[in-house]
């Protein structure tokens, strides 16, 4: 299926004076369906009879006119692709918008021209879809069979695809529609759960795998679990390993710098016991009375003066007589 997006458009859409740009959301969705151009898809319907009241375009001829099947409109939520309306605008203006349903949550917004999750309520569907040649038809049956035998008995059994084929012909449901459910709600969550462990898989996985093995019928699950292994599993093994040592290493660090703690308190509590000790011997309490009897003892002040020459050589001479020769 072509995106397109109908902001790339200028042209007037019939013959009113509104462009796809503006107005052209149904126009550009019917194209995405359809394959076509908007442009080519629009001249089309212009010229033959596809619009009503100039630009209004007219579900059963804008169908035929385009190689599309139309099933009529529904408010009933639909499983398969076709053409979703709604109202998300009406506040500005806006009373209708309208964009390719996916049937799984998913659309094709033409205002971007890209799938993503659907924000929008939906009021109403507008069942078109693409028409296919009976062999392609075929194929898709026999694809959709292998798809729920595959899941129902874990290989593929020509009496159960029988089984299935006779059962969906009987009550006229969508064989494709139940593969591709099977697959998406029933094994890849348990797949998902037993290999990492954890009850809610991503809608993200369920997407891309769901849409993997409708496309490779043949392929195995047991590839998946593999892939889901090394890629979520075993990654995290190794981180959680890696912290473990991690945690390891700095367990050692702490005992060893708890050692040491420990031998300096013990210092600590040892020089502490001698310093107890000391105080308490003899000698220490002798010393500490001496020091306590000094501090009674008056001080001797002594103070100097100024001599005179006369005194000073007067000194000296009686020195000098005292020294015998």
């Amino acid at each position: 299926m072509k995106e397109f997006c109908q902001k790339n458009y200028n042209d007037k859409i019939g013959t009113c004076n509104v462009t796809i740009r503006s107005h052209g959301c149904f126009l550009v969705s019917l194209c995405m369906l359809a394959d076509i151009d908007p442009r080519q898809a629009n001249k089309i319907l212009r010229e033959q009879g596809g619009y009503s009241n100039g630009c209004l375009i007219r579900s059963e001829r804008a169908a035929e006119l385009l190689n599309l099947n139309y099933g009529g409109r529904t408010r009933q939520k639909q499983n398969s692709v076709c053409i979703a309306e709604t109202d998300h605008f009406k506040k500005i203006g806006i009373p209708q918008h309208f964009f390719v349903w996916l049937g799984n949550g998913r659309i094709i917004d033409p205002l971007t021209g890209q799938e993503k999750n659907n924000p929008y309520k939906i009021v109403s569907y507008r069942l078109f879809k693409p028409k296919e040649n009976d062999m392609k038809l075929k194929e898709k049956l026999e694809q959709a069979l292998r798809c729920i035998s595959r899941c129902r008995t874990g290989q593929n059994q020509k009496g159960e695809v029988d089984y299935i084929r006779k059962e969906f012909v009987n009550t006229n449901r969508s064989i494709e529609d139940y593969a591709q459910n099977v697959i998406r709600d029933e094994r890849i969550p348990r797949l998902w759960q037993a290999t990492t462990g954890e009850k809610t898989c991503p809608k993200s996985e369920i997407d891309f795998w769901q849409k993997y093995f409708f496309d490779h019928p043949d392929k195995e699950f047991k590839d998946l679990a593999g892939t889901w292994y090394h890629d979520h599993v075993e990654p995290l093994k190794k981180a959680n390993l890696g912290l473990t040592m991690e945690n390891g290493k700095l367990s050692a660090e702490r005992n060893k710098l708890r050692k040491e703690l420990d031998k300096t308190n013990n210092d600590n509590n040892d020089l502490q016991t001698r310093i107890k000790e000391l105080k308490d011997s003899k000698l220490y309490k002798e010393n500490v009375k001496l020091k306590e009897e000094l501090k009674k003892k008056p001080k001797v002040i002594y103070k100097r003066r100024k001599i005179t020459i006369g005194e000073f050589a007067s000194a000296l001479w009686d020195m000098i007589k005292k020294v015998k020769i």
